[in-house]
């Protein structure tokens, strides 16, 4: 399904923006590492993003959060009280 560019923006004002710190294995294997870059190398942590309608799952970009949450929205069926049409959503 289509969306149109409003509906996207008006979704990602709900998405929520997380941090989630590396171990300090990692960050240790990221500062041992001559394979990436400084910038790699320095960081602590990194952003994900999620969506309340949609739980337990995270996204790397806010665009992509709010474009499942919409599609999420338009599959969910219009009788709630039939189990037989539940939403699954695997991504």
């Amino acid at each position: 399904m289509e969306f149109s560019l409003d509906q996207i923006r008006a979704e990602a004002k709900r998405v929520v923006r997380n941090f989630q710190p590396y171990s300090s294995d990692t960050r240790a294997m990221h500062a041992s590492s001559t394979r990436i870059g400084h910038r790699k190398r320095q960081s602590v942590g990194e952003y994900f993003y999620t969506h309340p309608e949609i739980p337990n799952i995270a996204f790397d970009q806010k665009k992509k959060a709010a474009f499942a949450a919409l599609s999420a929205r338009s599959e969910q069926p219009t009788s709630a009280g039939d189990p037989a049409h539940q939403l699954s959503l695997e991504l």
